[in-house]
């Protein structure tokens, strides 16, 4: 602990800044979910070039609709030992046209990282760059994972790579972190066990019969159709499944406005605190959009051919462990939090065993008077948190090695 505690004191200037240098590049070089191949090349030469690393790539394949994707992973590692630290985190963006005008905004029209996943890596280069002056005090072995396509559920592709289960060993525990604009820097809120939901993506299909608007009872339009799936079905499931929200994101239909189309489809989500209520709100929606087919209307739900992300549960013991880190650093805080029905594919390595900590960092910026959420072309996190989140994860690093947890 010393040593961290000397280097906030001495080169915590220098160390931000290095951050702050890889934060403002990412966030302006925005990529989306499995096509990250300049942010894939961006991560690797820093850590090769830069911190003389060795990086290991691991390939990220599957199908996603029908459509072929590729990407790929990155870990480095520090130390030897029996027991295996990992620190993950995540690259992707999202296509969003960027409304913040700070310096370093989005050089892309279209994409933005509007989750923080630009500050999540910058973070995680942030440990790379401690470790490799302070490997010495490793007992364990560290393992940086830099995850593609989290947007889109890439771990579940991610850990069918044996190679990969075989490389982070079976005696782990697992470290990760989410933006969170409600809090400023300097906050961490947390809690045990459940910390975000279960989530699933849903494509609906709708196909009518077309025609001209001028006639429209001679037809049978997809539209009216999808009118009562978007207002209805979120109220149908919340009511037959409480504890289950269904919400869409996009809606898709028609070439021109005289003419009555064929095709309709939605894309959204799914969520539910575990896979008890996720199964029960599934046989609601397939139940309902039965209901509305007749011999004209046909309903198609179609398989995303990604599974269903399970929750991210949070060990106590990893949890309890980290409350004392303002005994060392007073200016960060932990707070508790109740479970968002955010998701997080973090959560596959919880599903494989690995005891996990899963926490929120405070990124309000002080400038802002509202809270701008994620996925907002408004977000915007504040840079102070790269110090809060690089020294929350190596306390619990160094609390791990003192074997207080």
């Amino acid at each position: 602990m010393d040593r961290l505690l000397r280097l906030a004191n001495t080169s915590q200037s220098k160390w931000y800044q290095w951050m702050l240098r890889h934060f403002h590049y990412l966030h302006q070089h925005p990529e989306l979910s499995f096509q990250e191949s300049n942010t894939i090349h961006y991560i690797s030469t820093i850590l090769e070039k830069n911190l003389g690393l060795k990086s290991n790539f691991y390939e990220v394949n599957g199908e996603i609709f029908g459509q072929t994707v590729s990407s790929q992973a990155i870990t480095v590692s520090f130390g030897q030992g029996e027991k295996t630290v990992i620190f993950t985190a995540d690259f992707d963006a999202l296509p969003i046209e960027e409304a913040c005008s700070h310096r370093y905004r989005s050089k892309s029209t279209d994409k933005m990282h509007a989750c923080g996943h630009d500050m999540h890596t910058s973070i995680l280069l942030g440990i790379a760059w401690w470790l490799k002056q302070n490997e010495d005090l490793l007992t364990c072995r560290v393992v940086l994972l830099f995850r593609p396509a989290e947007e889109l559920n890439g771990t579940a592709f991610l850990i069918k790579s044996e190679k990969l289960l075989d490389y982070l060993g079976k005696d782990a525990v697992c470290f990760g972190l989410h933006v969170y604009p409600e809090l400023p820097p300097g906050k961490i809120s947390t809690c045990a066990g459940l910390i975000n939901y279960s989530a699933e993506f849903l494509k609906i299909e709708v196909k009518g019969k077309g025609g001209h608007t001028a006639r429209p009872e001679h037809d049978f339009s997809p539209l009216t159709t999808m009118g009562q799936i978007l207002s209805q079905l979120p109220l149908v499931i919340t009511q037959e499944v409480p504890e289950a929200v269904i919400a869409f994101g996009q809606v898709h239909s028609g070439s021109k406005g005289n003419i009555i189309p064929e095709f309709a489809w939605c894309e959204g989500t799914l969520r539910t605190p575990d896979f008890q209520f996720h199964e029960k709100a599934r046989t609601a929606m397939h139940q309902y959009v039965r209901s509305l087919e007749n011999d004209f209307v046909k309903l198609e739900l179609k398989n995303s051919g990604v599974p269903a992300l399970p929750p991210v549960i949070n060990d106590a013991t990893l949890v309890e462990a980290s409350k004392s880190i303002s005994e060392h650093f007073p200016w960060i805080e932990v707070q508790h939090t109740e479970s968002s029905r955010g998701a997080d594919d973090i959560s596959w390595f919880s599903e494989l065993g690995y005891p996990l900590h899963f926490f929120r960092l405070g990124t309000k910026p002080e400038h802002q008077q509202q809270i701008f959420d994620l996925h907002s072309p408004h977000f915007e996190a504040d840079p102070r948190a790269l110090l809060t989140g690089v020294y929350f994860q190596l306390f619990q690093l160094i609390k791990y090695i003192e074997k207080d947890m």
